[in-house]
């Protein structure tokens, strides 16, 4: 019986504290200091070659379309005509109507569509050129490839094609 009793309350001892909750590892202090290089050089590179295309563009746009404005986004735009006061926002569903070109002013494109903003159905800088226009208007932008089709292209368009949108927004 004394054997007994002295397994019972071994095995007390020993369970109990096994009952407490854990604590997670600690991470060692130096990673969360380590830097990546590779995303610091990947970002540098891109950050250079979106540069290089701003400044080809910059004097393409200052040749060809001299009364175009800069957004603060990076593309080149021009209202052609007005309609409407009424702004076109982010919770619209409207009619476009556009026309696409290389800057070579080839027709790479034409296509009437319904567009609804923020569901990735259009290219960025489109989606935030429309932003700027209000219903009814037309209008023309000068895209940077990587606010149009980027570094994949698609069927129409090549990579790395900056692109010139002649919008009309019913």
């Amino acid at each position: 019986m004394k054997y007994f009793l002295m397994i019972c309350i071994s095995l007390i001892i020993c369970v109990l504290p096994a009952c407490k909750k854990h604590i997670a590892p600690q991470l060692p202090s130096n990673k969360g200091n380590s830097s990546d290089s590779t995303t610091y050089f990947l970002t540098q590179i891109n950050s250079d070659i979106i540069a290089r295309e701003d400044s080809i563009l910059n004097i393409f746009v200052e040749q060809n379309f001299p009364n175009f404005q800069k957004t603060d986004n990076g593309f080149w735009y021009k209202i052609i005509s007005r309609k409407t006061n009424k702004k076109i926002t982010q919770t619209d569903t409207l009619f476009v109507r556009y026309k696409l070109f290389d800057i070579n002013n080839q027709q790479l494109k034409s296509e009437t569509f319904a567009a609804r903003f923020g569901k990735k159905e259009m290219t960025t800088g489109l989606e935030q050129g429309l932003l700027l226009m209000n219903k009814g208007d037309s209008a023309e932008f000068v895209i940077p490839w990587y606010l149009a089709f980027g570094a994949k292209g698609n069927d129409a368009i090549k990579p790395y094609t900056s692109v010139i949108y002649k919008v009309y927004a019913e």
